[in-house]
């Protein structure tokens, strides 16, 4: 039973996109065009308590409020951060100086202490 329903479902989107000339790129341009575009938010600038400008697309009731200019807000994107200096060379008593593993340095002292 379950095979027949899997046939006829498989047969049922198959004639759907060959004889009825289903084209996706079309389908989502006519999608995209349908979607509407966000309509722009007037911007206003009042003072708070402390005087300090405060920018909003709704003003608090009872303030004066006026429109920013242009009536956007601009993104600065900050300047990138200065690169990390060079690590230090290696010490001379540090023990994996000179490309060892951890693995090497375990397997070196286990010698010794098996020669011992």
């Amino acid at each position: 039973m379950i095979l027949r329903i899997a046939l006829f479902l498989l047969l049922a989107a198959g004639s759907a996109y060959y004889f009825l000339d289903w084209n996706p790129a079309q389908t989502w341009r006519q999608i995209r065009g349908q979607i509407a575009a966000p309509e722009p938010v007037p911007m206003y600038r009042w003072r708070d308590a402390k005087g300090g400008l405060v920018y909003g697309n709704q003003p608090p009731p009872g303030v004066k409020a006026e429109l920013a200019s242009g009536g956007t807000v601009s993104v600065v994107t900050p300047p990138l951060p200065k690169p990390l200096p060079a690590p230090a060379p290696a010490a001379a008593s540090d023990p994996l100086a000179g490309g060892k593993t951890i693995r090497d340095l375990a397997t070196e002292r286990a010698i010794e202490g098996a020669t011992q």
